[in-house]
């Protein structure tokens, strides 16, 4: 299940609460924005390979 809005303003409370710094916070980010990026990429282009190898429908 993703998280809400909400879920991402509460961990980040929690890790400034916990003490880590801000640059350590925004990095985190970055990456996990970064990898779920990837993974819309890699998707989208297996759904492109498939609908290239796929049989057209009228065959």
């Amino acid at each position: 299940m993703p998280r809400t809005p909400r879920d991402w303003a509460d961990l980040e409370q929690e890790l400034h609460e916990a003490g880590v710094s801000p640059s350590v916070i925004e990095e985190g980010i970055r990456k996990l924005l970064a990898d779920a990026r990837g993974h819309q990429l890699a998707e989208a282009s297996n759904l492109d390979t498939d609908r290239r190898t796929s049989p057209a429908p009228w065959v």
